[in-house]
C-alpha cells in the first residue's frame, strides 16, 4: 500500500505491547536497557512476521502490529511471552523485561503509509494496560475466534469498562495450557475444608465498617450484613460464617473460610457511598472489589439493590476460582458437585464452550440420574445450543426440554434454579407467560438475591402488563451482573420491550451491539433486521436480513424462531418487519 492509496476499512487482528516498568528499568541503567529491548524487539518482528502479521509501529517501548487471523496474533504473543521468560533467566533481578500484551479483533483505517486507526486499535490498546506483566488479555472477539484453534488456556475476567471504549468488552487472561499443567500444582486454588473436595466453599461477611455516619447508616449496616448473609446463604453452592461484631478474628472462623468479605459505607447528607471487597483468604489476595453511590431514598429498595448487586457478584467470582481447579480435570474423577461447578463455569465463559458443559452435565447425571440442579442445567445447556440457529426448534425438541425440567421440578421442588429454567422454557419456548411468571417468582422466594430470577421475573411482568416495574426489574439484574451467563438473552429481551414500547432505535440500538458482541447466536439477527425497518432503516434492515438468510439456508416465515407477545397487534408488526426486510413467506 502507497502512502497515496486511499485509506481501507478492515477486519484485523491488533496487537499492541509494552514494557513494563520502562522508566525504571532506564533509570537504573539506560545501556543495558536499551540493549535488552532492542534484542526483544527483534523476537517480536520475527515471532510476528512469521505468524503472518505486520509490524506497524515499534515507538519507544512499544509493539503494534495488525495479522490477518486472530490465530496468527495470539500465536506470536505467547510465543514471545514464553521466550521472553527463558532469555530474562540470564539477567539480574532489576534488569528484567516483562511485557504487557492485548489483542483484539475488530475493525481498522488503514492507511496508505501503513498507519492504523480506529476503534480495534483503541480496544487493543486498553487490553495491554489492563495484562498483567509478562500476560496476554485478549477480548470476547478474539476469544470466539481461537479457544478451539489453540494450544492455550484461557480465564475470564469480565466484562470491563475500558477507558474511552463505549461499551463493556469482555476480557479473557491467556496462558498456555501445558503450563497451566507444570504449575498446576503451586497455582491452583486450594480450600481449607473438611469434608474432601466436594465440599462447598465457605465465605465469612464481616459487618460492614461505619466510615461515617450516624444511628441510621449504622442501622443500614447491620441491616446490608443480615441480607447478604441471608441472600448467599440461600446460594446451593456456598456455605456462609456470620458472627457478632465484637467476635474477635480469632473466634470468627476466618480460618475455615476459604472467602473473606469487608464492606463499608461512608455518607455525606444523603448522599451514599458503599464499598465491598472480596478475598482469597488462602493466599489474601483481592478476588473482586467495587464501590457503589446511592441517594438515601427508599431505604428498602436501595437494600434489595446493594443486596442483589454484592450477592450476584460475589457469587460468581466464587464459583469463577472453583472453576480454575476444575476446568481441565479429567469428568471421569470428578464428583457430581464438582461436575456442576465445571459446567457452570463453561456457561460463564462461553457459549462456544457449550459442547463442554453438556459432556460435564452427562457425566454428572450418569451418576446421579435423579439430581434436580443437573437435570435443569442440562435443559439451560440446551437451550443455549437453540441460540445458534435462526429456527424454531423442533416440537421434539421443545418436548424433551419442557419434559425434562418438570421433572426437575417435581424431584426438588425448593430448586431455585430449577423454577428458572421452568420460567424460561415456559416464555420463550412456548409463550406461557403465566406459568413462566409463577415459576419465575417462586424461583425470587427460593433465593431472593438471585439475579436471574429478578431478570426474568421482569420479562414475565413485562408482558403481563406491568410494563415500566418489568423493564426496571430487567435493566437492573442486568447492571447488577454484567457477565450473567443469561446475558444476552437479557439484552434480546430489553430490545423486544422497546419493541413493544414503539422504541424502535432503542430496540435497534441494543440488538446492534448485541449482534456485535455475539455474532455467533444467529436467532438474533432477523429480530434486528424487523426492528431496523420499523425504525425506518429500510435498507440496512434488507442487509441485515440477507445476512441471515445467508447464514441460515431454509430460513422463512414458516421455520423463523418464534418470539412471543401477549399482544396479537404487536406480534403482527413484528412479523410484518421480517417479512418486509425479506424473510421470505414460505
Amino acid at each position: 500500500m502507497t502512502s497515496l492509496e486511499a485509506p481501507k476499512e478492515r477486519l484485523a487482528a491488533i496487537l499492541a505491547a509494552d514494557v513494563v516498568g520502562y522508566t525504571k528499568l532506564m533509570h537504573y541503567d539506560e545501556h543495558a536497557t536499551i540493549a535488552t529491548l532492542d534484542e526483544y524487539r527483534q523476537l517480536w518482528r520475527e515471532s510476528i512476521e512469521t505468524h503472518g502479521g505486520r509490524i506497524v509501529d515499534m515507538a519507544g517501548d512499544s509493539v503494534l502490529a495488525v495479522f490477518e487471523t486472530a490465530t496468527g496474533a495470539v500465536t506470536a504473543a505467547t510465543d514471545v511471552q514464553r521466550e521472553v521468560v527463558v532469555r530474562n533467566e540470564a539477567l539480574a533481578e532489576e534488569r528484567k523485561m516483562f511485557f504487557r500484551a492485548g489483542i483484539n479483533l475488530g475493525d481498522i483505517i488503514e492507511k496508505g503509509d501503513g498507519s492504523v486507526y480506529g476503534d480495534g486499535v483503541n480496544v487493543a490498546a486498553r487490553l495491554e494496560a489492563t495484562a498483567d506483566p509478562g500476560g496476554v488479555n485478549i477480548s470476547g472477539s478474539v476469544f470466539e475466534s481461537v479457544h478451539n484453534r489453540v494450544n492455550a488456556a484461557f480465564s475470564f475476567v469480565g466484562e470491563k469498562q475500558l477507558k474511552n471504549v463505549s461499551d463493556p468488552v469482555s476480557v479473557y487472561q491467556l496462558g498456555r495450557s501445558e503450563e497451566r499443567r507444570a504449575g498446576r500444582r503451586d497455582q491452583r486454588l486450594v480450600f481449607n475444608r473438611p469434608g474432601g473436595d466436594d465440599a462447598k466453599p465457605t465465605i465469612l461477611v464481616e459487618p460492614l465498617k461505619i466510615i461515617s455516619g450516624d444511628a441510621e447508616i449504622e442501622a443500614l449496616a447491620q441491616a446490608l450484613r443480615s441480607d447478604i448473609a441471608d441472600s448467599l446463604t440461600k446460594q446451593s453452592a456456598i456455605n456462609v460464617i456470620v458472627t457478632r461484631p465484637e467476635t474477635p478474628p480469632e473466634e470468627a472462623g476466618a480460618h475455615r473460610a476459604d472467602f473473606l468479605l469487608e464492606g463499608g459505607i461512608r455518607s455525606s447528607g444523603e448522599k451514599l457511598r458503599f464499598f465491598f471487597t472480596l478475598f482469597d483468604s488462602r493466599n489474601g489476595r483481592q478476588v473482586w472489589s467495587e464501590r457503589y453511590s446511592r441517594l438515601m431514598d427508599d431505604i428498602f429498595d436501595l437494600e434489595d439493590e446493594i443486596t442483589l448487586n454484592v450477592t450476584s457478584a460475589v457469587r460468581l467470582r466464587i464459583k469463577a476460582r472453583e472453576f480454575e481447579q476444575l476446568r481441565e480435570a479429567d469428568d471421569q474423577t470428578l464428583s457430581v458437585g464438582q461436575l456442576l461447578s465445571k459446567a457452570a463455569g463453561f456457561f460463564v465463559t462461553s457459549h462456544g464452550l457449550n459442547g463442554l458443559a453438556r459432556a460435564a452435565l452427562a457425566r454428572a447425571l450418569q451418576i446421579e440420574p435423579d439430581h434436580a440442579m443437573a437435570l435443569a442445567m442440562q435443559v439451560f445447556c440446551a437451550y443455549r445450543e437453540g441460540e445458534f440457529s435462526a429456527l424454531e426448534p423442533s416440537s421434539s425438541d421443545k418436548d424433551d426440554m419442557v419434559k425434562t425440567v418438570m421433572r426437575a421440578v417435581a424431584v426438588d421442588p425448593s430448586s431455585f434454579f430449577a423454577h428458572l429454567i421452568a420460567s424460561v422454557v415456559q416464555q420463550d419456548l412456548l409463550g406461557n407467560f403465566d406459568s413462566a411468571r409463577v415459576h419465575a417468582e417462586t424461583s425470587l422466594v427460593l433465593n431472593s438475591g438471585f439475579s436471574q430470577a429478578s431478570a426474568q421475573g421482569g420479562i414475565t411482568s413485562f408482558h403481563l402488563g406491568k410494563q415500566e416495574r418489568g423493564i426496571k426489574d430487567l435493566q437492573e439484574a442486568i447492571a447488577a451482573v454484567p457477565e450473567d451467563p443469561h446475558r444476552f438473552r437479557h439484552f434480546r429481551e430489553l430490545a423486544m420491550m422497546h419493541f413493544v414500547l414503539g422504541d424502535m432505535d432503542e430496540s435497534v440500538l441494543v440488538l446492534h451491539r448485541l449482534v456485535h458482541q455475539a455474532p455467533e447466536l444467529r436467532r438474533n439477527l432477523p429480530l434486528l433486521a424487523a426492528a431496523q425497518w420499523h425504525a425506518g432503516q429500510n435498507e440496512r434492515a434488507t442487509a441485515t436480513m440477507h445476512s441471515a438468510l445467508e447464514q441460515t439456508p431454509g430460513l422463512t416465515r414458516v421455520t423463523v424462531r418464534k418470539i412471543h407477545f401477549m399482544d396479537r397487534d404487536i406480534k403482527d408488526k413484528f412479523i410484518s418487519g421480517l417479512v418486509a426486510a425479506g424473510l421470505p413467506v414460505s
